[in-house]
């Protein structure tokens, strides 16, 4: 492969800084118009309900303004931000649960004069936290994080993810721009200041998929990665990445006939609950897995073979996901009935299927 000459003096410059332990700053204020296009491509579609959390640029909370169009809705939780056309929560990153107007409301009707009266405080914010939440659970197509998750702790992010995680609906979307790292950091070398940005956490390039598994994400995968480093710090390189996933996959298992057979390139491929589909063989999936591969972000890898005579829900048999079994097409026929192959041996708690 061939470089131009600016290629070659970046490449020269990053392996010198590598080689060094030297501290290389390439941070862009802004976001670049390639990365505000990967984002809005991705997240988001007209009239949808959409959250964006975090310190964004004005003219990205614009753009997805425009997608989402008239018959959307767009929630901005950063209260350096203000618009007319979208509603604004005031509270911390990633907390979709206080409500500002009821401290509001409970201030001016009660004097905290004491350590009771604040007590008191504390607990009725938590059940109005618990009870009524400012987003309700399930009520949202798509949540963006920008670079949220590296300005707090670990355990911070874990929160941030998981309450995403509640107030999507089942297929929702959560994409995340997030600087990661190739090596790993030390305690020495955090927090970081960028872009007046105080970074905490910057986790490595495979963890953050850890991270949103135990969430309870699915179908992670990366659709936009930096060419250059964000930063050099002590010869690790930090870049920006576009993180999506999905909610969804929670649930019984239930067999009402149908398959999936994968396409390929690969000989085979693997999800993230361990089934396995060889290239163009019809593999027997239980309903919920017939939805979630005939969907974003598996539809276009995968062809979905439905049952001649599916059965109804309320009637269907547990899937035995214990046993990849390649589907019988006399059962995709109607000649035999998935009662004569179920295993009944899928337990919901253990997340096989």
């Amino acid at each position: 492969m061939s470089f131009s000459p600016l290629e070659r003096l970046e490449r020269t410059a990053l392996s010198i800084a590598s080689k060094n332990g030297a501290v290389l700053d390439l941070t862009n204020s802004s976001l670049s118009i390639d990365l505000q296009l990967s984002i809005t491509e991705h997240l988001t579609v007209n009239g949808s309900d959409i959250v964006v959390v975090g310190p964004s640029d004005p003219s990205l909370i614009q753009r997805i303004s425009e997608s989402v169009g008239s018959q959307g809705r767009m929630i901005v939780n950063d209260p350096n931000y203000s618009a007319e056309n979208c509603k604004i929560l005031s509270s911390g990153y990633g907390d979709f649960r206080t409500k500002a107007e009821f401290i509001t409301n409970y201030l001016i009707a009660n004097t905290l004069s004491d350590v009771a009266a604040y007590q008191q405080l504390e607990q009725a914010l938590s059940e109005q936290r618990l009870k009524d939440p400012v987003i309700q659970n399930d009520t949202i197509d798509s949540v963006f994080l920008g670079d949220t998750l590296n300005l707090g702790l670990k355990d911070t992010s874990q929160e941030i993810l998981s309450e995403a995680f509640r107030v999507l609906r089942r297929g929702g979307k959560l994409l995340l721009t997030i600087v990661l790292t190739d090596e790993e950091l030390t305690h020495n070398e955090l927090p970081l200041t960028t872009n007046n940005h105080h970074i905490q956490f910057i986790p490595q390039e495979k963890e953050i998929f850890k991270l949103l598994e135990t969430a309870g994400f699915y179908g992670m995968s990366i659709v936009w990665r930096e060419t250059l480093p964000y930063k050099v710090v002590a010869g690790r390189e930090l870049r920006r990445f576009v993180i999506e996933a999905y909610k969804g996959k929670q649930g019984v298992c239930l067999d009402q006939g149908h398959a999936v057979i994968y396409k390929g390139p690969w000989s085979e491929v693997v999800d993230d609950d361990g089934h396995r589909f060889p290239r163009g063989e019809r593999m027997a999936v239980c309903a919920k897995t017939y939805e979630i591969m005939t969907k974003a972000p598996y539809s276009e890898h995968f062809i979905g073979v439905l049952p001649y005579l599916e059965i109804p829900l309320d009637q269907a048999p547990l899937f035995d996901c214990n046993t990849p079994l390649v589907r019988d097409p006399a059962v995709t026929k109607g000649i035999k009935s998935v009662f004569d192959t179920a295993g009944g041996s899928c337990d919901p708690s253990t997340g096989c299927c």
